[in-house]
């Protein structure tokens, strides 16, 4: 695998790890949100807010599982084994 291959990877594994880490957040600010009691006035907003947050969440997962299924798999990055070719030598009897 060459150096490049290999830097590709890790930006794409960090741009990974970038996305999963705002995504938590957000699903950690719905879950305050809904463990919170809203006043009657703020209800519409905060509607409208939460609808914002899980529109937004949806659309980082899909994000980073696309990204994920670009990676090439674990075995597709090892070096290939080298195939050294056997000679069949006969007994002489």
């Amino acid at each position: 695998m060459s150096i490049e291959s290999e830097k590709a990877i890790a930006e794409l594994n960090s741009k990974i790890n970038d996305l999963k880490n705002v995504h938590r957040l957000v699903s950690n600010n719905l879950a305050i949100i809904h463990d919170s009691k809203v006043n009657g006035s703020d209800v519409r907003a905060v509607a409208e807010v939460v609808g914002w947050l899980e529109g937004f969440k949806q659309s980082l997962a899909n994000q980073f599982q696309a990204l994920e299924a670009s990676l090439p798999s674990k075995a597709e990055r090892l070096p290939k084994p080298e195939v050294v070719e056997a000679q069949i030598v006969e007994a002489k009897t």
